[in-house]
């Protein structure tokens, strides 16, 4: 596109993130004929600032960059009053360069969270006539959306002038649900008079006269709602533009950072990761039939079609070979030629001609819809070489694609500005969909180095690379998981913006000295995004900087550090002029280095520790007037308030001959429903384990029925076989796979803490019965079910059998020669190592 813009922003504490925040910038620079890059950089406490001056040295074409770098007067004591210093710092900036009159449009990105841009959705907002608008904002994935407190919308979603307030929390979920579905009906343009969501575009001279300030009223709570007055700025903004006409594009999409590895840290894992295999990594894969030919086979970037005849001739069934055989109309590019279509091609090859955003959701109905279920996706060759294009291919085939499929990428390494096309949308396919992968090889060595690569490797089947998806969560997801997913992640976003407004009164380093798993956090910072994200809901303790200030307080560094307070002899003195003076003046409060802790806290920690292995089903059989005790925390009352006083037994699991299973110990999944139901003739009408528990827990033990229980085998069977949420999401197995989950129940509860915590931390969710029985020879000993197995995995050691997950199974044959000829396959491998290898620390 011919138009020039300007980005501009604020950053702060992004260090860990700045190699994706950057890419996103330099590709911006393919869509515009200029951009004018400026970011102002705020109080960082890691190595952001360093990490944007030596970005700013580096030379980048059809790129100007300027940053900012300053530490904001102590007196804006809020986060909001900083956002809104530093926001009118840019504007100035711009308007006093007189850059209106070299670019015509501007882009406000919040960088702290800006992971990933659908260019096309860029895109699709110059399609519209200019003239027709003069404000653009964007929604997040799955179209949701979080910052509520810069939205104003009529369309009877919210009255005019009416920032979400939470006063009225029934009013406030109402209207985002009615919002929330606006949104999801919608594709494309929504008429707002005030929104934002962390990235929008602006013409510039209708923001000329503009600035932020955070005095716009909230009609709903007069603004005696503190988050009503902690950032409306955007609001003041809007309404500062005059006659505006401003949308929310629906296909104008971004997204926050995920869990998990950072960009930086996954290409330099790569270093070490990916095997030489000295060979053309297409044609090693087609000779060894290493690709599942029951699978479909499709490739994107059919070219000269060269590859395509390649591939066919190891393929029987059709291949789908995708090209539009035309330039990108938005690349700047000029050198793009029209690609004429191949002839001479092989009979089972069959072109698909368009762009693949028009072409795959026609293909997907046709050949893998919900009719086609048994088809799936065996093998891809990407060889379309731009991140927008890669990025379709893979978020639209996602869920089509099988464990153990083969991606070939065609140009993913070892070229000038790698990290900015195929590799770049990968890293982003595997943090979002949390996928396990394997690198299988290429045909040289990975250097992270520009320099050295483009010397040593002139030859483009360098850039070629095969991996195989090792687990693919979202494979044949259902449409109701796939709903689920959205509206967890609707809570989630609309969470974000309140997450990055870090509070003032938190003690992180109180927090991080009490647990002793967060020594891994390093600042503040870190420790509210875990304390947010985590902490909250793990029940972990909210430790304020009020709560016992004074006796935490250490008066000798206090006045050691300030030297105009050297005439204060003790403790009292300073304690009194840093209430009265130094918090105001943005002194330092100094802790004492040793912390101690109310012994409520301790009291409550401990007694909730002993909670988790107290065997309350025992405790409920051993006294018969605790029959209505149907659930651990009925039980955990009644011994606190009554049981300890009149000297019962606590019952403690661990002391248990027989291995606690979580979630099975719950009564509803031990219920014998249907000896219940036999036992009474007055029950004929219940036909599922539900109805017999409503009718149990309601009226059966009042009235004095029997409560029947299966044995744990039959219940851990039940408890696999009857999972609504997702037929490949092994709860009871998830629960008891890790420690920290001791406190989840049952299903629900499971599935849950997997959506939001679970999958960004990369948990396992599926038990792979048939493979440790298989790898462990377990069929030799009788066991032959999935129940079986887990029982045997559950008593033999939990972390004893498992496949260490950089586990490279070529690796280990070559690394340990004499196995060569044992060993053919990666099963082989893994049986030989859980059996053999490990037991003599062979390497891999």
């Amino acid at each position: 596109m011919n138009t020039k813009i300007i980005l501009y922003g604020t950053m702060q504490n992004c260090g860990k993130h700045f190699l994706s925040i950057v890419s996103n910038i330099e590709l911006l620079s393919f869509y515009f004929s200029s951009i004018y890059v400026i970011i102002l950089e705020d109080g960082s406490i890691d190595n952001t600032r360093n990490l944007l001056r030596d970005w700013n040295e580096k030379k980048h074409k059809h790129i100007i960059k300027h940053s900012i770098s300053l530490d904001v007067e102590k007196k804006f004591i809020s986060h909001s009053d900083k956002l809104v210093q530093c926001r009118n710092i840019l504007l100035n900036y711009i308007f006093d360069k007189n850059l209106d009159e070299s670019y015509t449009h501007a882009i406000h990105c919040n960088f702290n969270t800006f992971w990933c841009v659908d260019f096309d959705g860029i895109c699709n907002i110059f399609e519209h006539d200019i003239n027709t608008w003069d404000a653009m904002f964007c929604v997040n994935k799955n179209k949701t959306y979080y910052d509520y407190r810069s939205l104003i919308c009529e369309k009877n979603i919210f009255d005019k002038d009416v920032i979400i307030c939470s006063t009225n929390e029934k009013k406030r979920n109402k209207k985002i649900m009615e919002f929330l579905n606006v949104l999801n009906s919608s594709n494309n343009l929504i008429s707002v008079q005030s929104a934002y969501n962390g990235f929008a575009i602006y013409k510039l001279e209708k923001i000329k006269l503009c600035h932020y300030l955070n005095t716009a009223p909230c009609n709903t709570c007069h603004d005696e709602n503190k988050y009503c007055l902690k950032d409306n700025s955007h609001v003041h903004f809007h309404k500062s533009i005059n006659s505006a006409n401003m949308f929310i594009n629906t296909k104008l999409v971004i997204e926050h950072f995920p869990g998990g590895e950072t960009y930086d840290a996954f290409i330099q894992s790569m270093e070490n990761s990916i095997p030489n295999i000295e060979k053309d990594v297409l044609l090693y894969l087609l000779i060894n039939e290493f690709i599942d030919t029951t699978g479909l086979w499709l490739e994107f970037g059919t070219g000269s079609g060269i590859s395509t005849n390649q591939i066919s001739h190891y393929y029987q069934n059709t291949l789908y070979s995708f090209d539009s055989f035309t330039p990108n109309p938005y690349n700047r590019f000029k050198n793009a030629k029209q690609i004429a279509m191949p002839s001479h091609l092989n009979n089972n090859i069959e072109i698909i001609t368009g762009w693949f955003l028009d072409t795959i959701p026609d293909f997907t109905n046709k050949y893998l819809s919900e009719k086609e279920k048994e088809n799936y996706i065996s093998f891809l060759h990407i060889d379309c070489d731009s991140y927008q294009s890669t990025c379709q291919v893979l978020n639209e085939l996602c869920k089509y694609i099988k464990d153990g499929c083969m991606i070939v990428f065609g140009k993913l390494l070892n070229f000038s500005n790698f990290h900015l096309h195929q590799l770049k949308s990968f890293y982003e396919f595997v943090q979002k969909y949390k996928i396990k992968f394997k690198w299988i090889g290429m045909n040289s060595t990975f250097s992270k180095s520009n320099d050295d690569f483009l010397k040593t490797f002139p030859n483009t089947r360098d850039e070629a690379v095969a991996i195989k998806i090792i687990h693919n969560p979202f494979f044949n997801i259902s449409s109701n998981i796939i709903q689920m997913i959205k509206e967890e992640e609707t809570e989630e976003d609309t969470m974000k913006e309140e997450e990055e407004e870090e509070d003032e009164n938190f003690d992180w380093e109180k927090y991080v000295i009490y647990y002793s798993d967060l020594s891994h956090i390093k600042n503040k910072y870190e420790a509210w995004t875990h304390w947010k994200r985590h902490g909250e809901n793990e029940n972990r303790i909210y430790f304020a900087k009020n709560d016992n200030s004074e006796k935490f307080f250490d008066w000798e560094k206090y006045i050691a550090n300030n030297n105009d307070l050297s005439h204060f002899t003790n403790k009292q003195d300073a304690w009194e002029h840093w209430l009265q003076n130094g918090k105001d003046e943005g002194r330092k409060y100094f802790s004492i280095n040793e912390i101690i802790f109310p012994y409520e806290n301790i009291q409550f920690i401990q007694e909730e520790e002993l909670k988790n292995t107290f065997d309350w089903i025992k405790y409920k059989d051993t006294y018969d007037d605790l029959l209505y005790v149907d659930s651990l925390d009925k039980a955990w009352d009644h011994w606190l308030q009554n049981g300890k006083s009149e000297e019962r037994t606590f019952f403690s699991i661990e002391n248990n001959n027989t291995r606690h299973i979580r979630g099975i110990e719950d009564l509803k999944f031990k219920f014998d429903w249907i000896k219940y139901k036999d036992t009474y003739d007055d029950l004929f009408f219940i036909e599922t384990l539900d109805e017999a528990w409503e009718h149990w827990s309601s009226c059966g033990k009042n009235e004095g029925r029997n409560y029947f229980s299966i044995d744990k085998k039959s219940a851990i069977q039940r408890a696999f076989s009857t999972t609504n949420s997702d037929e490949n999401f092994d709860w009871i197995y998830y629960i008891n796979n890790y420690d920290d989950l001791k406190n989840l129940k049952n299903e629900k509860d499971a599935w849950k803490h997997w959506l939001r915590n679970g999958k960004q931390e990369c948990r396992d969710a599926v038990f792979d019965w048939c493979a440790y029985i298989g790898n462990l020879n377990l069929s030799s000993i009788g066991i032959n079910t999935k129940e079986d197995a887990f029982e045997h995995w559950l008593n033999n050691g939990k972390k004893q059998h498992r496949v260490p997950d950089n586990f490279n199974w070529i690796n280990y044959i070559r690394k340990n020669n004499d196995l060569g000829p044992l060993i053919t396959t990666e099963t082989e491998a893994i049986y030989h190592w859980l059996n053999i290898g490990s037991k003599q620390n062979l390497t891999y």
